[in-house]
């Protein structure tokens, strides 16, 4: 998939009018604390820094995301959403101890 960046197509027309673009990139919605524990859970079980990113494919949660803040993390694959799914069980552990460690820190 090649990507092409916005500011490439809209500034060559923009400037041809003699008018100007100026683009801010952000997420949908600000991190809070409770993003911020998520993350720092999620590192602490795979040693990877989580990125706040909208890039990670069609997500359920643009159903939601506008009238209430979401946050959407678990399993990614060759296989997902095929006949035949596979997971390592390996990451699925890690799965459930970061859902089960995010629970016991929102509820303490």
């Amino acid at each position: 998939m090649k990507i092409i960046k916005v500011e490439k197509i809209i500034k060559p027309i923009l400037s041809s009018d003699g008018a100007g673009v100026k683009l801010k990139r952000s997420i949908g919605v600000e991190p809070n604390k409770t993003t911020f524990m998520i993350q720092n859970i999620i590192k602490k079980i795979t040693k990877i820094q989580p990125k706040l990113s909208t890039t990670g494919g069609t997500s359920d949660a643009r159903f939601i995301k506008n009238i209430c803040p979401c946050l959407e993390f678990g399993l990614v694959g060759k296989t997902m959403h095929k006949v035949d799914e596979t997971v390592s069980l390996s990451d699925l552990r890690k799965l459930t101890k970061i859902y089960s460690l995010i629970l016991d820190n929102y509820f303490s």
